[in-house]
């Protein structure tokens, strides 16, 4: 493009020889979801006091956050990516999730 300033020489280091790059770990995952069910647990109790079925309640957390784990895994799993990358992804996908557990009828 006319005047537009030359573009700087970028270099690259060599790719690891007898290395696999490094990748996202579904525990990785996991931890960055599980902050999102920690903190629905903190609003619940905040909220509406500790819940009268403690067991059930934990019961309904586990699903989602299984779920959403996987589902951010899924994503992020073919490079790593920061912790805070996998939190800030997780929270959509776990609390769509979430919502969707709550709404669906108890049997």
């Amino acid at each position: 493009m006319p005047g537009a300033p030359p573009y700087p020489e970028t270099e690259h280091d060599p790719p690891p020889v007898g290395r696999p790059a490094r990748r996202t770990r579904f525990v990785t995952a996991l931890g960055a979801t599980a902050i999102w069910a920690v903190v629905n647990v903190a609003l619940v109790i905040a909220v509406a006091g500790p819940p009268p079925g403690a067991g059930r309640f934990a019961g309904e957390l586990i699903i989602p956050t299984l779920l959403a784990a996987v589902a951010v895994w899924a994503i992020a799993r073919r490079r790593a990516w920061a912790f805070w990358l996998l939190v800030l992804l997780a929270a959509p996908i776990f609390w769509v999730l979430r919502a969707l557990v709550i709404a669906l009828p108890a049997s």
